[in-house]
């Protein structure tokens, strides 16, 4: 099974571009060979570069290359390998237990989202298999549904559980590889920032029903949900016993709004709550409620530019 481009690329962003050493066999600048490489059309001798690039990067303790060859080893592993999830999910298991942080954070996000990929791309399959009680092992072939659910949302909880780390190492920190405005960094402004907000993207999909209705966990049609931020942090989640995506999501909601309002940081307090506000309106039928907070949260951030995003989605 293939992975897309675009699903690999997407992770180049991660990637720690930071200070080498002269004394280091290869740079990030060998990366280039290797697409050069690839362009040749010879994806077998990029992917054997790629592998002394990570070697060499894990002998030195070079996070940023480490980061970058495995990003390009699961690219090219995709198209080379029969069964690309296999051989993937193998090495990159193998890379976090050898990882330090902040890299072990960033694969633990990634191992997160392949598993939620092999999910988007055989969910027809996997909702056939039987739920098997007790300990089935790593192979992800064999994983139902529930099996397969508890280990996302676990894995991409475990990649935020070096909160202070985290919250402590600046975006800026990947510099060289972010793409887009810099000054939309002030929404993400640390790793952490970063890591919740890729869990919560995929915690707050409404489109696919897991395991069993969320509403059976969580009455997402409660007014609370809708409520100011300060309200919000108030509330008493439910056990999350069922590895329930939206009470993970709503759980992080928190984490975000409770670190940036004890930052004052008010852009990047107003981003994740009007995120926040945005996911309870989808499952909320009260229209006139989400209206309301929208009009308190704007309130609150005329300073922000998030406040034209508030009016938009007033005026939508």
């Amino acid at each position: 099974m293939q992975f897309t481009i675009r699903y690999f690329f997407a992770f180049i962003s991660l990637v720690l571009l930071t200070h080498s050493s002269l004394a280091q066999k290869y740079t990030i600048n060998d990366f280039y060979k290797v697409d050069s490489i690839a362009n040749e059309a010879k994806p077998k001798d990029a992917l054997q570069l790629i592998e002394k690039i990570n070697t060499q990067a894990r002998a030195d303790g070079n996070s940023a290359i480490l980061i970058k060859s495995v990003i390009y080893r699961m690219l090219f592993q995709s198209y080379l390998e029969e069964n690309a999830f296999d051989k993937i999910l193998i090495d990159l298991r193998k890379d976090i237990s050898l990882a330090k942080q902040p890299e072990k954070s960033i694969l633990q996000s990634l191992l997160a989202e392949t598993y939620w990929k092999f999910y988007e791309q055989n969910r027809w399959r996997i909702a056939q298999r039987t739920n098997v009680q007790g300990n089935i092992g790593e192979d992800i072939n064999t994983w139902s549904l529930p099996k397969l659910t508890e280990e996302i949302t676990k894995t991409y909880i475990e990649s935020l559980t070096a909160t202070e780390l985290l919250q402590n190492t600046k975006v800026d920190f990947l510099d060289n590889v972010l793409i887009g405005d810099k000054l939309n960094r002030q929404f993400r402004p640390t790793l952490y920032d970063l890591l919740a907000h890729r869990a919560i993207d995929v915690f707050t999909n409404t489109q696919i029903t897991l395991t069993q209705a969320e509403h059976e966990v969580l009455d997402l049609n409660d007014p609370i949900w809708l409520t100011t931020s300060e309200n919000f942090l108030k509330t008493t989640l439910p056990k999350n016993d069922s590895a329930s995506f939206y009470i993970s999501a709503l759980q992080i909601f928190k984490n975000l709004i409770t670190f940036h309002t004890a930052a004052n940081n008010n852009a990047a307090l107003a981003d994740i709550d009007l995120k926040r506000l945005k996911f309870g309106s989808q499952k909320n039928t009260a229209k006139e409620l989400y209206y309301e907070a929208l009009q308190l949260l704007a309130a609150k951030t005329t300073n922000t530019e998030i406040y034209a995003d508030i009016l938009y989605e007033q005026a939508i």
